[in-house]
């Protein structure tokens, strides 16, 4: 079995390399905000700081794909906007697509769907990576008899813009 960790830093390294991209930081946050043992801390304390780390990490994830997926459609509209403005207007996310296939280069729809491919591969890695974190989060306090979190943060995830 892969740990997760490794599997963000081989993505990082690899798959992601050149990329802006905000990636969440599986490895940090674990060690620095999941307890596992730790009795520096209060149990609220420890929670709170975790959450509030957690909840950055969201954040961050959702409004860069919103900034991403932005910059897509400006592609794509500008693209149809001038071979023929008249297609631009008001028309459906497929129907945009469909007129910028049809206008661009082959070259330029490349770049698009590679663009696509990574925003979506972020997107992908940041939602495990955030439920990861509250699953591992939940095993360490379930052990101690301590508050899970997995009921509030877990729906945070799934209505999240980029999952």
């Amino acid at each position: 079995m892969v740990k997760f960790g490794r599997h963000v830093q081989f993505f990082l390294e690899n798959d992601h390399k050149g990329s802006d991209l905000y990636i969440v930081d599986y490895n940090e946050i674990r060690d620095k905000y999941i307890p596992n043992n730790k009795t520096d801390q209060s149990e609220s304390s420890s929670r709170d700081l975790f959450i509030e780390k957690w909840k950055t990490c969201l954040n961050r994830a959702t409004v860069d794909f919103q900034r991403a997926m932005t910059q897509i459609w400006s592609t794509v509209f500008d693209g149809i906007f001038k071979s023929n403005p008249a297609e631009s207007r008001g028309a459906l996310p497929d129907d945009a697509l469909r007129f910028y296939i049809q206008s661009a280069s082959e070259n330029e729809v490349h770049e698009l769907l590679a663009e696509l491919c990574q925003i979506h591969a972020a997107a992908l890695t940041n939602a495990e990576a955030l439920r990861k974190l509250v699953k591992k989060y939940d095993k360490d306090a379930e052990k101690k008899s301590q508050h899970v979190l997995s009921s509030t943060l877990l729906p945070l995830i799934y209505s999240a813009n980029f999952t």
